[in-house]
Order: structure tokens, then C-alpha cells, then sequence
């Protein structure tokens, strides 16, 4: 997804070089004779950190000025629900961010974590379930609604489940784990849909 991302930032900004008169007054203008429009595609950026000295409210003013639709977020399942049905909203992430789109006429392109590149991240108790099972369908889908108790589903640009998944290490799963994965995600989906029928659902991969 961060590729994805850094290329369409690059996209914005090949051909354009930057003016550095002074260094509270920098301007980007296009020397590129014949700059490609931007049609209707989407531009987003991963706001991390905030330098010394600036706010997340800087940063998001200068991704505006860059052209963004829409920023990122991405949250574990297990940040989100620590034990059985106990929620958490980490450091208000969702309320926050939500806040700050609304604010900006942007949206969000959400992504809520069971598997990553780098792991499992599923509540402790359900570590060894498959993930085509009811118990672990019926606890997503309930994680789904207490995301939806602090986003508007219009605030969303879309929703992935799992980051990276192509990358995830598979070597202690059961056999079959991608039939067993994908039957999650199908049934997710059903009830994103049925549930929230504005609300894209996907996943992200690498490049």
C-alpha cells in the first residue's frame, strides 16, 4: 500500500520542481510542458510522524496543498478489541481522525489489521480458530460495527482487511490457509455490505 501511495505522490509531483526563496515560503510550480491531468483518480498520503516544531494540523495543511483526497489509517484488530467484545480506540485514532477529515473535505482509507507482512494480530482467544470460522466471522463483523459507533461510513474512502497479506508468513498455518482466509474475507464483506452498503472492502498487497 505505501507504494502504491508514494507512486501516486510522484505522479503529482514529476516534472514539478521547487522554489526555496525562502524557507517559510515554498511553492511547488510545474515546468513539465505537458503535465498529465489528474482525471479521476484518487491521491492519499501516510501521515506517521510530526517533525519538531509542527503539528498534525501542519502536516495535513501541506498534504492538502499537495492535492490529497484522502489520508490513511491502519489499526491491529488486537488494538482494537484487547479481550472478548472490549473495544479500544487508541488514542482516539478513529474519533480523531474522523474529526480532522470532516474538517478537511477529505476522506479516509481505513485498514484493519488480522494479518500484516509482519504477522497475526488477532485477539489472544483467537489465535487458533480458523478464520473461516463462525466465532471468528461473528467477532470482525461485530469489531466492524463498533468502528461504525466512531466513523461515519461516509467518511470512508474504503476499508481494507489485512495489510500486505501476499507477504504474510503462512508456514504455521493449516493447509489451505488462503481458501481459509479468503472464505473470511468473503463473508466480511457480505456483511460490510449488507450492514454499511456505501463501504468499499478490499485488502491491500505489494507491489
Amino acid at each position: 500500500m505505501k507504494k502504491c501511495l508514494l507512486i501516486l505522490v510522484l505522479l503529482l509531483i514529476v516534472g514539478c520542481s521547487q522554489s526555496t526563496d525562502t524557507e517559510d515560503n515554498l511553492e511547488f510550480v510545474c515546468t513539465n510542458p505537458n503535465p498529465v491531468e489528474k482525471g479521476n483518480r484518487l491521491i492519499g498520503i501516510d501521515l506517521l510522524d510530526v517533525n519538531e516544531g509542527e503539528t498534525f494540523d501542519d502536516n495535513i495543511k501541506k498534504a492538502k496543498d499537495l492535492g490529497i483526497d484522502f489520508i490513511t489509517l491502519h489499526l491491529n484488530w488486537n488494538y482494537l478489541e484487547p479481550s472478548p467484545y472490549n473495544y479500544n480506540d487508541p488514542i482516539n485514532a478513529l474519533l480523531s481522525l474522523g474529526k480532522i477529515a470532516s474538517e478537511n473535505n477529505i476522506k479516509i482509507s481505513l485498514t484493519i489489521r488480522p494479518i500484516d507482512l509482519t504477522g497475526k494480530t488477532v485477539p489472544d482467544d483467537l489465535e487458533n480458530h480458523l478464520f473461516s470460522s463462525s466465532t471468528m466471522i461473528e467477532r470482525f463483523n461485530s469489531l466492524v460495527d463498533f468502528i461504525f459507533s466512531r466513523l461515519r461510513p461516509e467518511q470512508l474512502l474504503n476499508l481494507q482487511i489485512g495489510n500486505e497479506i501476499d507477504g504474510y508468513d503462512i508456514s504455521k498455518e493449516p493447509e489451505g490457509f488462503w481458501s481459509d482466509y479468503g472464505a473470511f474475507l468473503f463473508n466480511v464483506m457480505n456483511y460490510v455490505h449488507e450492514s454499511y452498503p456505501q463501504v468499499k472492502v478490499g485488502f491491500t498487497g505489494t507491489l
